[in-house]
């Protein structure tokens, strides 16, 4: 199984705050699994830190993000470890819930059922079916007893 971005996001930020809370923060934790431009700065200013980005870079536009990315750490003094906050990750556990850069929209599944009278499929059965003349004459139905 391979996962990565939304889905990963969410589990990946389940195991930090397990690893947080049995070290009581004092474990440094480098992260990898979906973080990108709506979560990298709670990320690190929870204390986890290197973040590693993929499935962002992947996509169309990825690597200009980068200058994106990099504009939310401008201003930032890099800080000294102090610990991982595992009110924080928990936090950001929660949100991963609901926040929309995190769960991912439910793709309805195409209808299986033949289309009504008028469409090319239902055009089609009928013809298979002998409701409907063949224009050449000839019915493909019949055509082995030929």
């Amino acid at each position: 199984m391979y996962m990565s971005g939304k889905s990963l996001y969410a589990l990946s930020m389940s195991v930090a705050q397990k690893l947080a809370k049995d070290f009581d923060g004092k474990l440094r934790i480098s992260y990898s699994g979906g973080a990108d431009y709506f979560n990298i700065t709670k990320i690190v200013d929870a204390g986890i830190w290197p973040v590693t980005m993929a499935t962002t870079m992947l996509k169309p536009g990825g690597y200009e993000r980068l200058e994106q990315i990099g504009q939310l750490f401008k201003a930032k003094e890099a800080a000294a470890f102090a610990g991982v906050s595992a009110e924080k990750v928990e936090a950001m556990v929660e949100a991963a819930k609901s926040d929309k850069h995190h769960v991912k929209a439910v793709k309805p599944l195409p209808s299986r059922k033949v289309k009504k009278a008028g469409s090319i499929n239902g055009l089609l059965y009928r013809s298979m079916s002998g409701r409907m003349p063949d224009p050449s004459g000839y019915h493909p139905l019949h055509a082995v007893s030929r």
